[in-house]
């Protein structure tokens, strides 16, 4: 179901294409778009192996093929960027980490899981019923965030132009380190805590506190840093060229200071077997 599911995912991407192509939108986006979307297919893919050793602890396993594949992913990007490349270096750079982490998370499970091997493949209708049930809740869920942390991009790059979307999104980017940070350490183990304490209120109440007070612990000074910092940490980092981006990015910190809070919010209820609560939970985000 995952494999069908990049399939389609792969699928809307060209279907997309001809619709960007009529809207007017240059050759080049219409490419980037159809060659991202396979991108996120093949990462599609490789989640179902690192989902296979989260949900028997094994973090360290997938830790060490992400910390293997993300530096040696640079080499075709760095190489495209001195020889004229362009965006093609940023777009290489996504398509080889997903290649290499599906290589690394298939051979680190075919080793550690031989046993998988052995199974037979077979349809349970019953099992498709409650996963697209499920799923489908999971994914207007997912796809309700998703518009409204992209929403943003498409308007002010339809109505104010590439240029002052390029500064909107180095501020937008440089902003999501504290929110990037904080949400991939205890993100994956969190869920996978929640799900087993699902029938254990108390221990189940203890780990979701705990989780949120380890968020505000470091979000809020990370946060202050890097609004503090603005200017000085643009100049430094990408140049004095970005510097306009600096208010911009002094806005948006402040919004991404709580961001943690509203995407832990929803995992405990997703962990418990009740989607339709993050659902419920997301719609009355919206509008903030």
């Amino acid at each position: 179901m995952e494999g069908a599911a990049a399939l389609a995912e792969l699928l809307l991407s060209l279907l997309a294409a001809p619709v960007l192509a009529a809207r007017g939108y240059a050759h080049t986006v219409v490419m980037l778009s159809v060659v991202l979307g396979g991108a996120a297919a093949i990462e599609s893919l490789s989640g179902i192996g690192s989902t296979l050793l989260d949900r028997e602890f094994l973090f360290s396993q997938t830790s060490l093929v992400q910390s293997v594949a993300f530096p040696l992913s640079y080499a075709p990007a760095f190489w495209l960027a001195e020889h004229g490349g362009g965006v093609s270096s940023l777009v290489a750079q996504t398509v080889t980490l997903d290649l290499l982490a599906l290589a690394g998370i298939a051979w680190t499970v075919r080793r550690i899981m031989p046993h998988l091997r052995t199974l037979r493949w077979r349809l349970s209708r019953m099992l498709a019923r409650r996963f697209l049930r499920f799923g489908l809740v999971v994914g207007l869920a997912v796809l309700a965030t998703l518009l409204l942390g992209q929403l943003d991009n498409f308007l002010i790059g339809t109505l104010l132009g590439v240029g002052v979307l390029g500064f909107y999104d180095r501020a937008y980017r440089t902003a999501q380190w504290p929110a990037l940070l904080l949400n991939s350490v205890p993100a994956r183990t969190a869920f996978y805590t929640y799900t087993r304490l699902q029938d254990d209120a108390v221990r189940l109440q203890k780990s979701v506190t705990m989780v949120l007070w380890l968020v505000s612990t470091l979000a809020l000074p990370a946060a202050l840093g890097v609004f503090i910092a603005a200017p000085h940490l643009l100049a430094l980092m990408y140049g004095p060229a970005w510097l306009p981006s600096a208010p911009l990015l002094c806005i948006l910190i402040l919004g991404f200071a709580l961001r943690p809070f509203w995407n832990k919010g929803g995992a405990p209820f997703i962990a418990i077997g009740k989607p339709r609560l993050t659902a419920t939970y997301t719609g009355c985000r919206w509008p903030c």
